[in-house]
């Protein structure tokens, strides 16, 4: 939703990478537990013919495997996992959107004004050149 909710031009900044990976993935975020994201069986039948698509072409491509290309096959799921991974309560979404916010807030906080900063050049620069 985060994403969804940005523009694409800031997505695609160096600094809006960085800032996601090292505070959310690898940061405080990325140390939560959650469940494990696990195929739902409705699905189970497509990946199983998209398995045996990708091991009939890596045997004929003549490409070097070291393994067992049967250990890309997976059994039978499980009937347990009827829940859509891409569903979150309401509850859960709020306390993950407010820990991302008390993060992303304390991150802000830390680091200088950007504006302030270039002011603070611009003026360091102006003095310097009426010395000159």
């Amino acid at each position: 939703r985060l994403n969804r909710s940005l523009a694409r031009s800031t997505r695609e900044t160096a600094a809006h990478d960085e800032l996601i990976q090292t505070m959310l993935d690898r940061g405080e975020l990325g140390k939560r537990r959650s469940r494990k994201v696990k195929l739902p069986p409705a699905h189970y039948e497509w990946a199983g013919a998209q398995t045996e698509r990708w091991i009939d072409w890596i045997q004929e491509s003549g490409v070097n495997v070291i393994g067992d290309l049967s250990e890309l096959r997976t059994g039978e799921p499980r009937p347990d996992l009827a829940v859509d991974p891409n569903r979150v309560r309401g509850k859960s979404l709020a306390k993950s959107a407010v820990k991302a916010l008390t993060v992303m807030t304390r991150e802000a906080a830390r680091r200088q004004d950007p504006a302030r900063e270039l002011g603070t050049r611009i003026r360091s620069n102006v003095d310097r050149l009426r010395q000159r």
